[in-house]
């Protein structure tokens, strides 16, 4: 049976981009899931796989994001159960909070936002990493983000960039937390350019190496969530967006 996929949106402008791409690609299934609508998550059984998405809220703000708290056990059931889990931006933020770790502001560090066109180191053992192997340091990624995660015990630090040491980890064989964005299709750009400064927008060609470069990532990502899976569920559903009418 093909994999069914649910995707955890906090804000219309932040979508799966070349995520869902590649699911539909390789003829998967999808449940959309937008917590900026107070739509309801899904349950564990209902899921071979878990993709969580970026977002301008913090996981310490749980009082005023009501979300989060139940996202956060979401992703340690998804986790216990061995499905594949990918945390994005927020998502690895998330991600990191479910496995046991600190998430606070960089500024708490004296570290200033990251954002806009950059790259990310790969650690030594991101040679040995069956999706990081695919990759060459420094690797380009665009980066959105202020707050940082101290690693999960337990987790394997994949890549640093020079402000922030925790940009991507991985926890046993199947759970990827990218504190970067691999995802935005040429759509996702256009979404996300009234919310950046001009000088942080990145030019026709960074946007084009991202979407190259984005496209390796995902797929080796989603190589290893094939293999990892291990799930057989009777039935899936096709790709849909909830709605509250």
């Amino acid at each position: 049976m093909p994999m069914h996929w649910g995707i955890l949106q906090h804000v219309e402008f932040e979508g799966p981009g070349l995520l869902l791409a590649e699911i539909e690609r390789r003829g998967f299934t999808a449940r959309m899931v937008r917590l900026d609508l107070e739509q309801s998550l899904p349950v564990v059984e209902d899921l071979d796989g878990l993709i969580v998405m970026g977002g301008p809220m913090g996981v310490y703000e749980q009082d005023r994001y009501t979300h989060i708290a139940p996202e956060i056990a979401l992703l340690k059931a998804v986790i216990a159960a061995g499905k594949p889990v990918l945390g994005v931006c927020l998502g690895s933020q998330l991600l990191a909070a479910a496995l046991g770790a600190r998430v606070y502001p960089g500024i708490d560090s004296g570290l200033p936002q990251e954002i806009g066109f950059g790259s990310v180191a790969l650690t030594a053992e991101a040679a040995h990493d069956p999706v990081f192997a695919a990759a060459s340091s420094p690797w380009p990624v665009f980066h959105w983000h202020g707050d940082t995660f101290d690693l999960p015990a337990g987790a394997t630090l994949l890549a640093s960039s020079s402000v922030y040491p925790h940009q991507a980890f991985r926890y046993a064989a199947n759970v990827y937390g990218l504190q970067f964005h691999v995802e935005p299709s040429a759509a996702t750009w256009a979404d996300w350019q009234p919310h950046l400064a001009a000088e942080r927008y990145p030019s026709a060609e960074q946007q084009q190496l991202l979407e190259n470069t984005g496209k390796v990532l995902i797929r080796r990502l989603f190589d290893v969530f094939s293999a990892t899976s291990g799930s057989a569920r009777p039935a899936a559903q096709p790709v849909t967006q909830e709605s509250l009418a």
